[in-house]
């Protein structure tokens, strides 16, 4: 209901403030000092300008970068990703390493992971804790899950998709597609979600580490959506197709 969004939102603000006084300690307050040196910018703080700082748009954004950053495969990624298959090589040139025993690890970090995410999510911190948890990036953390996530995958599909395998170890390669299968469910079902969820968890204090410009920008974006609103009203003409046309020409 708006009520207790309102009280959402007076919390955030009010968890906000208090993160930056003295209580806290000094290296861990220093976050919560620029963020709410940011709302004051817009008066949010000071004025009572609660309107300025749109708390939906905050941790929408938060959620959507976090899950672009999960699912997105961009440049580092790949360049990580030849760093990485560099060193699967040479591990199984010299060392003999084989290839079952890097999936075990790399399964073994996305469950560490994972339990990090619902621990994360399930424990309540004060608002003055300076522990290494409110240190830790939410984008590092969906960042170290990415990648040996992507990575189970590559070896998930070089098992299933193998010929030789289902010809030569057609009981190894059944056990692996069922555990494909069993390993997407899971993933849709609890994976997922769990994802968004610790992002909106770690989008309110005590975890203020690097919210002071995504602050400025959900503000800044506001503004700029509620200048376009007006616009909408006051000069609706401008927005016509003949008009914008015309002004194009």
């Amino acid at each position: 209901s708006p009520e207790e969004f309102a009280a959402l939102k007076k919390g955030w603000l009010e968890g906000a403030s208090t993160r930056s006084t003295d209580i806290t300690p000094r290296a861990a307050r220093e976050d919560a000092l620029q963020v709410c040196a940011v709302l004051d910018e817009r008066g949010v703080l000071s004025d009572g300008n609660l309107n300025a700082f749109p708390l939906w748009f905050f941790i929408s954004q938060r959620v959507r970068r976090g899950v672009e950053l999960t699912f997105t495969i961009t440049a580092c990624m790949w360049l990580f990703c030849f760093v990485t298959f560099l060193g699967f090589a040479l591990l199984h040139l010299y060392l003999h390493v084989a290839y079952i025993r890097i999936s075990i690890v790399l399964a073994l970090i996305c469950v560490a992971v994972f339990v990090y995410m619902a621990v994360s999510i399930n424990n309540m911190r004060s608002v003055h804790d300076a522990s290494l948890a409110t240190w830790i990036s939410p984008m590092l953390v969906v960042a170290c899950f990415q990648c040996p996530l992507f990575f189970l995958c590559f070896v998930a599909t070089r098992l299933v998709v193998s010929i030789w395998m289902w010809v030569y170890f057609f009981r190894l390669a059944l056990f692996f597609s069922i555990v494909l299968i069993a390993f997407l469910f899971l993933f849709y079902l609890y994976v997922a979600p769990m994802i968004v969820a610790y992002l909106i968890k770690t989008s309110f204090p005590p975890h203020t580490h690097g919210s002071a410009t995504l602050v400025r920008d959900v503000m800044d974006e506001h503004e700029i959506w509620k200048m376009r609103e007006d616009l909408r009203t006051t000069a609706p003409r401008c927005y016509t197709p003949h008009t914008s046309r015309n002004l194009v020409l």
